[in-house]
């Protein structure tokens, strides 16, 4: 639909919803002023030379277009691209769309684009990446005026001279040379590793994705030794979980790193050096890290609850009703625990040789010390309030049973006559040893909330049933001379949020944490062979489990009714041969699944109800299938290299109208997010 203009020959053109496509040189040969479309439009294509006599020095195509021509109008028009750019040649104008990451794009309409024009991105406070390409040849002043959030990422070593040096402003940071790292793939193929690559700029940008699989982990050593290195940018929306074994070990520089919230593991000395780090946040779900891990200099602020730098504890801001001062902390700092009506119970151990003044001021707890007396080094005005404090823990929680055992040489501990709030095992009794906790040595003592461990403790033995319906067991550090704990040592722990099993186990008896219905997260030491039947069953606030590549099987029923149970994270160089029958009954919060190579046997209603499951590997290694694996898995598609039905896989291993899809070659998840078994 077109009108003539009244005084002259040029046409007035409107462009109805009903066109699609402009073909190439339909108006090559009229003479058009203007140029108008209906709103909405549904124009997908502007041909070549479809306006080639366009008089006008503007114009403003619809956001349903999605290609124009190098020619479609003639050379010096400004072409406005609704929610996208604005646009002349060789130059982007004018950035007008509301992306929070943006890639400028080598070419528009057929025309390479060299040069980002003055105030192009100006105001653009929503936008948060903007990837530059090596072919921008220039950027005129202020082009990133009034983004404050945003990270500017370019493919350029250094900036080219023909960018303006007042092109950045807002002095937001510019990663240059920011697609030079190494990845390398991980649990089976379906993730990446990011290490440092063959760049040296001061700013490191980590991706969320790299060829379309998630980034997860900063490799062991990724960063070690990056003299230069000041600053780590994560992408938003991070997949990044774990941050390897000196990962930035010796990066003296860094000052600036703000960790994504699903981080969970950190290695040991991940930060150490790192001398210019003033601050570091560690997010809520990251467990067992370590306090030395970390430069002098730094303040770390783990999982919300305290600040340490060093040695010292700054802050306690938890609101736990218990809190044992953790392992390596020698002061506690002026005004640590000021003001925390919540804590009932505070445990400071020994190795605490100094509290600064008002360190407990405010507080209505009681605290429980393993010295005997006030050591030397604690201020006289550390507890201006006078909450109660109980001294020499061993004596107060005494009266426990002693019980020789390998021919009277050593101990076992049990319950004594009290119902005691905290209970001390001690590293010798009468001159020897204490190496066992008995069986049922405190079952069903519901008055504790916390077992502490004498320093240098020769526990190596737990029994079965120790702790067994203990429910308001709140706080356990295990000894690293553990190296047994028997068949439903903590069953129906209730209390219970954490666990660090100690580096010695070779294996997790059966019912070992059945019904820690608190339990969240068990970090699991490399050396454990078997997960025991009905270990995990019922631990429905689990969220996530590492498991060792030592581990060959995970016993009959050992992850039942995990709701929360999001990722069981197994390796490439993965052992594991046996999934029991029910292992993941009911396990909903998974996704997909990709077996390793190796594997051999799904035991049967292995992942019973998990009504979520999308995907799963199976290798050619797994032989058998048993009854019902994937009952109640109605979404899941099963992938696998095999060409037709192996004879082991049971006629009704899938009987939910899950689909197989046969001769699938090495299958790994999307992008998008979701559990996986790795």
């Amino acid at each position: 639909v077109f009108a003539m203009a009244r005084d002259s020959a040029d046409i007035q053109l409107n462009i109805g919803a009903e066109v699609v496509r402009i073909p190439d040189y339909l108006f090559s040969g009229a003479r058009i002023s203007s140029i108008s479309f209906a709103q909405p439009s549904n124009v997908t294509t502007i041909g070549d030379h479809a306006f080639t006599n366009y008089t006008g020095t503007q114009v403003t195509i619809p956001q349903s277009v999605e290609w124009v021509f190098e020619n479609s109008f003639p050379a010096g028009t400004t072409v406005t691209w609704e929610g996208k750019y604005v646009y002349r040649g060789n130059t982007l104008f004018q950035y007008i769309g509301s992306d929070t990451a943006f890639t400028v794009p080598q070419t528009i309409a057929e025309k390479a684009i060299t040069a980002i024009g003055a105030n192009a991105f100006a105001g653009k406070t929503s936008l948060r990446e903007c990837f530059i390409p090596a072919t921008i040849e220039e950027i005129g002043a202020n082009a990133f005026s009034g983004c404050t959030d945003l990270v500017i990422l370019a493919e350029a070593a250094a900036k080219p001279a023909g960018w303006s040096d007042a092109f950045n402003p807002e002095n937001v940071p510019v990663v240059w040379d920011w697609d030079s790292l190494n990845y390398t793939p991980i649990n089976g193929g379906s993730e990446y590793a990011v290490t440092k690559g063959s760049g040296s700029a001061p700013i490191v940008f980590i991706p969320s994705y790299h060829n379309e699989k998630p980034v997860t982990a900063i490799g062991e050593q990724g960063f070690a030794g990056m003299e230069n290195l000041t600053a780590v940018v994560f992408q938003d929306g991070s997949n990044i979980t774990d941050i390897g074994r000196e990962a930035f070990e010796g990066c003296a520089l860094l000052s600036d790193i703000v960790l994504p919230g699903g981080v969970t593991y950190i290695g040991a000395d991940a930060f150490s050096g790192c001398h210019s780090l003033a601050y570091i946040e560690i997010p809520q779900g990251a467990a067992n890290i370590k306090l030395n891990g970390f430069s002098p200099e730094t303040t770390v602020e783990w999982q919300g609850r305290f600040l340490f730098r060093g040695d010292t504890l700054l802050q306690y801001s938890g609101d736990e009703a218990v809190f044992i001062v953790p392992e390596g902390i020698a002061v506690i700092g002026a005004n640590a625990f000021a003001g925390n009506t919540a804590l009932e119970k505070c445990i400071v151990p020994v190795t605490v040789t100094d509290m600064e003044q008002d360190a407990l001021k405010g507080c209505t707890g009681t605290i429980v010390a393993e010295a005997a007396a006030k050591p030397a080094g604690w201020d006289e005005g550390y507890n201006p309030d006078n909450a109660v404090i109980v001294w020499n823990l061993p004596e107060a929680a005494a009266g426990l049973t002693y019980t020789e055992i390998n021919g009277g040489t050593e101990y076992a501990v049990s319950k004594g006559a009290q119902n005691a709030e905290i209970v001390y095992i001690p590293a010798y009794y009468n001159g020897k040893p204490v190496t066992q906790i008995g069986n049922l040595g405190f079952a069903y003592m519901t008055s504790i909330i916390a077992v502490v461990f004498e320093e240098d403790s020769n526990i190596t033995v737990i029994g079965q049933q120790a702790f067994h319906g203990c429910e308001n067991l709140a706080d356990i550090v295990l000894p690293e001379s553990v190296l047994s704990i028997g068949d439903s040592a903590f069953i129906e722990c209730k209390s219970l949020t954490d666990i660090v099993l100690p580096g010695g186990l070779t294996e997790i008896g059966v019912n070992v944490f059945l019904d820690c219905i608190a339990l969240k997260s068990a970090a699991i030491p490399d050396g454990v062979t078997e997960i025991g039947a009905h270990a995990f069953h019922g631990c429905g606030s689990l969220e996530r489990i590492d498991l060792p590549d030592t581990v060959e099987q995970i016993g009959d029923y050992a992850f039942l009714g995990c709701h929360s149970l999001e990722r069981i994270n197994i390796s490439e160089n993965s052992e594991l041969e046996t999934i029991g029958v029910s292992a993941f009954l009911d396990c909903v919060s998974l996704t997909k699944v990709v077996l390793p190579n190796g594997a051999a046997s799904i035991g049967q209603q292995a992942f019973h109800g998990c009504t979520n499951l999308t995907s799963i590997y199976i290798p050619e290694s797994v032989e058998t299938i048993g009854w019902y694996a994937f009952v109640g898995c109605g979404k899941v598609t099963v992938y696998t290299p095999h060409a037709a039905w192996p004879a082991g896989w049971d006629a009704a291993f899938n009987p939910s109208g899950g689909s197989v899809a046969w001769n699938s070659p090495r299958w790994y998840p999307s992008g998008d997010e979701g559990a996986e078994i790795i």
